[in-house]
């Protein structure tokens, strides 16, 4: 028993000093400084993939002062498993091989077909009916893509395109 209470006491002396150090720390510490801001933005963006890349370079070229979050270590979110390609209607690699024919609801149809109809029916529209827009909207920002259309499965006319430079 006597080695039981001895702990006890070691414990409870502990203990007053432990506390007795944090208050003396607390009372001679510099007071706390008061939460500021060292830099504001006009839109933060969350994440670094497609969207939220087109998204912060949107309100980029509008005059907005923007910053990019992201929580991985690599700049690209998902997209960076993608390999860039995208299908466009009309475009002038499609031109240029004589590729006629093609059409936003052509493109719509193979949407469809290709994901066995569980696509949301308007956003495969406005993705078929907009891939001009989208390419037009790479080559303004910088981005460039490779001279050839690639046949691709599930689509009825060549129309993928590549991104230059990976």
């Amino acid at each position: 028993m006597t080695s039981q209470s001895s702990r006890r006491r070691f414990l409870k002396a502990g203990a007053s000093v432990a506390l007795g150090a944090a208050v003396a720390e607390t009372v001679h510490a510099a007071p706390a400084r008061a939460p500021g801001w060292d830099e504001s933005f006009d839109i933060i963006v969350v994440g670094s993939g497609i969207a939220a890349t087109s998204a912060a370079v949107t309100a980029a070229n509008a005059g907005a002062k923007v910053v990019m979050l992201e929580k991985m270590p690599v700049f690209g979110g998902t997209s960076a498993l993608s390999d860039g390609t995208m299908a466009v209607v009309g475009s002038p690699q499609q031109k240029a091989r004589g590729i006629a024919g093609d059409s936003w609801e052509r493109l719509y149809q193979d949407i469809l077909e290709e994901g066995d109809y569980y696509s949301q029916p308007a956003l495969a529209e406005k993705l078929a009916r907009d891939s001009i827009l989208a390419y037009e909207f790479h080559l303004a920002n910088g981005g460039r893509f490779e001279d050839y259309v690639i046949p691709f499965p599930g689509m009825s006319v060549n129309r993928i395109l590549q991104p230059s430079g990976g």
